[in-house]
């Protein structure tokens, strides 16, 4: 209806009778006259014309290849929030990596096997917990927490303490573990230093 081989200068531009407040930037090589990416107010929008964050993608997904087009061991595809310490990250090889300041290295790991890692980036089972932290560097701690919801049991706390070749089973309102466990196969109920296989 209208083909402008120059350029057109105008102050608004209407469709139906409503004005058109993004503009488009890019266009789809192979349908010209379907635009693709917007520019509206600040904000980038993918397969919209109104883009509510800097960057918003309607229908569709975001592809990150990464690193050497993701093809070799150990290429990283990464996404940052906020600071180089927090992001998530695909490690060709190795699955997903989650970091979080101030973890000095990946903080939770999904292998491709389907192992989970915490404090480690090679977990060995399917669930594998390694203690890292400088505040508490002898102790690897699992806290396993049931909120009452006015029908069950009322709420309760247990935690698995390894360390020192031994492991503890405690609730935090004892001052004591309940149970322990040796490396020697020694069970105790009540006391951390059993002298049987069960005291």
């Amino acid at each position: 209806k209208l083909d402008v081989a120059g350029t057109v200068n105008a102050t608004q531009l209407l469709v139906n009778g409503s004005p058109i407040n993004a503009l488009a930037q890019w266009q789809n090589a192979a349908s010209p006259n379907a635009n693709d990416i917007y520019y509206n107010q600040g904000r980038v929008g993918i397969g919209t014309t109104i883009p509510s964050e800097k960057l918003q993608v309607s229908s569709g997904n975001i592809f990150v290849q990464g690193t050497n087009n993701f093809q070799n061991t150990n290429d990283e595809a990464k996404i940052i929030f906020g600071d180089q310490f927090h992001y998530v990250k695909s490690v060709y090889g190795h699955g997903l990596h989650f970091a979080t300041y101030p973890a000095t290295s990946d903080a939770l790991v999904i292998e491709e096997g389907g192992n989970v890692g915490i404090g480690t980036t090679t977990p060995q089972a399917s669930l594998h917990i390694t203690n890292n932290s400088s505040t508490h560097p002898c102790f690897t701690n699992m806290r396993l927490e049931y909120k009452f919801d006015g029908t069950c049991f009322a709420s309760s706390v247990w935690d698995f303490n390894a360390g020192s070749n031994n492991l503890w089973f405690s609730t935090p309102s004892l001052a004591t573990p309940v149970m322990t466990m040796t490396n020697t196969g020694s069970v105790g109920i009540g006391t951390t230093s059993p002298f049987a296989k069960l005291d």
